[in-house]
């Protein structure tokens, strides 16, 4: 997770309302390799759902608006994905950390 006015910059334990817009970002850490696409995204909430956000590069833009930013002198190409909290991950007053993956 990151902050969509810095995709360079890391956000942990924020909570979520059901339809609030996550942003994730993606870039190598390494500099070998460089991130080309989303061809998968997946979140999942142990136990209770799982929703493939984007499969096989498929998605529905009115939850997820994936893009990337091509490298710049100072800074490592990023892939920002917005997606929507959707109601299938809120249960009542139980609530589940999401795992995000693709």
């Amino acid at each position: 997770e990151c902050e969509e006015t810095n995709p360079y910059s890391s956000v942990r334990w924020k909570t979520y309302n059901q339809g609030d817009e996550i942003t994730i970002c993606v870039t190598d850490q390494s500099g070998v390799v460089q991130v080309s696409e989303f061809v998968d995204l997946v979140v999942v909430e142990e136990g209770v759902s799982q929703y493939n956000f984007i499969s096989n590069t498929v998605y529905n833009p009115e939850i997820i608006t994936p893009e990337c930013l091509d490298a710049t002198v100072s800074e490592r190409r990023v892939c920002i994905a917005k997606i929507r909290a959707l109601a299938l991950f809120f249960h009542g007053d139980t609530f589940r950390d999401l795992t995000i993956s693709g």
